[in-house]
């Protein structure tokens, strides 16, 4: 006499290995979107550190160098190039200077600085940070 359960018993195991197999494509699928998202997070602290790297060189800026500065100031980390490659990305640093025309800004420099970079998924990504110098210092 034929077990009438064997039947049942592979349907049950197909059953399983369908829920699993689903189950470990959204771990992978997770998987891979956190590693997209943790290396596109380290470009933009990456792009933020730069920028930021390039407005405290300029606190060290006296008269005569803002007066040769004229509205754009190349990247200060060296090599005559406004572009840095870390980690395999290139970073475009941009830094322009306004004069602001407000009452009372007299010698001061709003500048602005802004790193792009292209995304692991090829996308345009930048930052900006801004702030304000005295172009009297001496």
């Amino acid at each position: 006499m034929r077990n009438k359960q064997s039947g049942i018993i592979l349907i049950d195991v197909l059953v399983a290995v369908v829920v699993l197999s689903v189950a470990l494509l959204a771990v992978a699928v997770m998987f891979t979107n956190s590693t997209k998202n943790t290396a596109e997070a380290w470009q933009n602290t990456v792009a933020t550190n730069i920028a930021a790297e390039q407005m405290n060189r300029l606190k060290t800026f006296n008269s005569g160098q803002w007066a040769a500065a004229g509205a754009t100031i190349a990247w200060q980390g060296g090599g005559g190039s406004n572009a840095v490659t870390i980690d395999g990305t290139t970073y475009t640093v941009t830094t322009t200077v306004h004069t602001p025309t407000e009452t009372g800004s007299t010698g001061l420099a709003e500048v602005r600085t802004t790193v792009s970079w292209n995304t692991l998924d090829n996308k345009q990504q930048q930052i900006m940070l801004t702030g304000l110098y005295n172009r009297n210092r001496t």
